[in-house]
């Protein structure tokens, strides 16, 4: 596999992370007006207000490093990511969007921005105030379902919560972001892998359930 260097790696990286803010954005959009109820509904268009300001913020640097931004997401990939998202139930929105696109990326993305030059951990600095947040609405909406039913349901609803994980997580491992990429950044593939297993662990286990045991059936 042929070397990238450290700026064509980086800029493939914003150019990918500006494009899933933009989809998140349109993904929060098109569920607010189903969500549960008013209260969500306002947290819903708080955070589509700070995924535009992630969005712009990562274009900004693109406009001024790397001439400009460049999509490298296939479009029958964003089509294949509003076909699953769409297709859900809250549950399953809650899982795609807020716990893995959010909360496990924000991982990948302080895992990146740790080695980064100053340029780009100002342009990731947005995400990084807030991603967080994004995650734990889920935890909180998730904890929510979860609770509003026992037994058997409940034992369900976690089930068709490990699946949503395994179906946003397949979709996501044919973005184009090869083992050369994470390398000419300062990390690796093998320990990408590690932090989304820690990182899923930790947003499930408030939910009740043990993604080591989950992911090994």
């Amino acid at each position: 596999m042929s070397r990238l260097t450290y700026k064509h790696a980086m800029t493939d990286l914003v150019n990918l992370y500006a494009e899933i803010d933009h989809l998140t954005m349109e993904c929060c959009a098109a569920w607010l007006p189903k969500a549960p109820d008013r209260h969500v509904q306002l947290e819903m268009a708080e955070q589509i207000g700070e995924e535009r300001t992630h969005y712009l913020s990562q274009v900004a640097w693109l406009n001024r490093y790397a001439g400009g931004h460049t999509p490298i997401v296939l479009p029958s990939w964003a089509d294949s990511l509003r076909t699953l998202v769409n297709g859900m139930q809250w549950l399953e929105y809650l899982v795609c969007v807020h716990l893995v696109i959010e909360g496990v990326g924000i991982a990948l993305v302080e895992r990146v921005a740790r080695d980064a030059d100053q340029g780009v951990k100002d342009c990731l600095a947005p995400s990084l105030r807030d991603e967080g947040g994004h995650a734990s609405f889920g935890v909180r909406q998730l904890r929510r379902l979860l609770q509003s039913v026992d037994g058997e349901e409940r034992k369900e609803l976690k089930r068709r919560v490990v699946e949503s994980v395994g179906a946003i997580s397949r979709l996501a491992s044919s973005l184009p972001i090869t083992s050369a990429h994470w390398e000419a950044v300062g990390t690796s593939a093998d320990e990408l892998r590690e932090i989304v297993a820690k990182r899923l662990g930790m947003l499930l286990s408030p939910l009740g359930i043990d993604y080591s045991v989950s992911s090994s059936a």
